[in-house]
């Protein structure tokens, strides 16, 4: 690391401390969304803050405030077009075939549909979906129909989402739009404190889960550096940040299989290369710098990646138990899954095993797979792609020794409860097999 990269973290270092001091005297580290774990949650969080605020009939009692302002500063329409008469706002708007909107407004003259991602991803026709909905509504009723897709940064629909038609749609972004509308709600909330207040609240959160800093402190950070030298280092160390995390990662990914691996040698499991996994190789042909390469790059692919163990054992002459302990690559959240194998292939699980895992906590599904979340969160850099930011709350503390062993700790002693609760009654899951 040059001269200059280590001058600049030392001119850096007070600046992010003075500006962490003024949160605390403010008190803005005390959210709500944040102590209950509900900052990234689309639709317990985010769809019904919103829908609540722009509702008419919502609990704030201010009738058409919220929702006119969100016309004007998101949707960008004039409210002259709007009939406030007839106007209502829909949450979960279950449309038969064509799925769920996040929240829709519909007055005598339009239909506006808004779907929301915060941390989901696409599903498939999504927008396609929505749009062959509002088709038939232009056609036989004379509305007028428009989408709008919010994201944290605006970025575009997938293909995936969209399925290739030509659909007309707007972007909008919590970074931006929903920041802009939410201040001009506080403003025209001060008479009303408790109403203001939860404002307040929803502005801070989603100005973390944006990563937005007070602009003061940008100002500073933007003022500290002033010359050809000084951009150079700090874009030298901004490149080089993503292997400074993927070493990390590394480190903690082998850590974890030594917790992990006398109990699963001593029940007999196997712990293999599978394709899909980029960090599994933890005692393989890949040297420490090769696997460091290899999460430095591969992390930014989001979820289409996944880090961590996969254990494998025979149960019966054609079938293979898997237990995996995993991360994807656009989550802080570590999971534990079990699947059955036979044939190289994911077996479905008769309804039998499916409770049995239920009961030792393995309780969610996804096709032939039931697995957990863990309690402990770990956010390991993520470069995202070009039309996102980095957006996480990263787990500093894992370059903390005494606090990186803590975590690991806690992690490890999760996932070998549960570990150890299905080891002691894999007999059952072999009888269920066999009948």
């Amino acid at each position: 690391m040059s001269d200059r990269v280590n001058i600049l973290i030392k001119m850096a270092k007070p600046i992010i401390e003075k500006y962490e001091e003024i949160e605390k005297s403010k008190g803005e580290k005390f959210n709500l969304f944040s102590i209950l774990k509900m900052e990234n949650k689309e639709v317990e969080t985010h769809s019904a803050f919103l829908y609540e605020l722009l509702n008419p009939k919502g609990s704030h009692k201010q009738n058409n405030l919220y929702l006119q302002l969100f016309i004007e500063s998101v949707l960008k329409i004039d409210t002259n077009q709007i009939d406030f008469e007839t106007i209502k706002v829909y949450r979960e708007l279950y449309v038969n075939d064509y799925g769920r909107i996040d929240l829709a407004i519909e007055d005598k003259n339009q239909i506006i549909v808004i779907e929301i991602k915060v941390d989901a991803g696409d599903q498939q026709n999504q927008l396609k979906r929505y749009n062959d909905y509002l088709l038939p509504i232009e056609k036989y009723f004379n509305k007028n129909t428009k989408i709008y897709y919010l994201t944290k940064f605006g970025k575009e629909a997938t293909e995936e989402s969209i399925a290739g038609d030509k659909i007309e749609y707007a972007t909008i972004s919590f970074l931006i739009d929903i920041v802009h509308f939410i201040d001009k709600c506080i403003k025209e909330s001060a008479m009303f404190p408790p109403i203001r207040e939860s404002l307040k609240q929803y502005l801070l959160l989603v100005k973390k889960i944006t990563n937005q800093k007070d602009n003061n402190y940008e100002k500073e950070i933007i003022k500290m550096i002033n010359s050809p030298e000084d951009i150079k280092a700090a874009t030298q160390l901004v490149d080089m940040l993503p292997k400074i995390w993927a070493k990390k990662e590394v480190e903690f990914w082998d850590a974890l299989y030594e917790k992990l691996d006398t109990k699963m040698n001593k029940h007999k499991y196997e712990h293999f290369i599978h394709d899909k996994w980029f960090d599994d190789d933890a005692k393989g042909e890949k040297s420490i710098e090769d696997r460091i390469e290899i999460t430095a790059t591969q992390r930014h692919k989001a979820k289409s990646t996944y880090f961590g163990l996969h254990y494998q054992k025979k149960l019966l002459t054609e079938i293979d138990i898997c237990v995996d302990v995993y991360q994807r690559g656009d989550n802080e959240t570590i999971y534990i899954q079990t699947s059955l194998m036979q044939d190289k292939k994911n077996k479905k699980l008769p309804i039998a095993i499916e409770k049995f895992f239920e009961e030792i906590g393995i309780n969610k599904k996804y096709g032939n797979y039931k697995y957990t979340p863990i309690k402990e969160k770990i956010n390991f850099y993520a470069r995202l792609d070009a039309n996102d930011k980095i957006n996480k709350d990263f787990t500093y503390d894992l370059f903390n020794p005494i606090k990186f062993n803590q975590l690991l700790e806690n992690a490890s002693k999760e996932i070998i409860q549960i570990i150890d609760a299905l080891m002691e009654n894999e007999s059952k899951i072999v009888q269920i097999l066999k009948k």
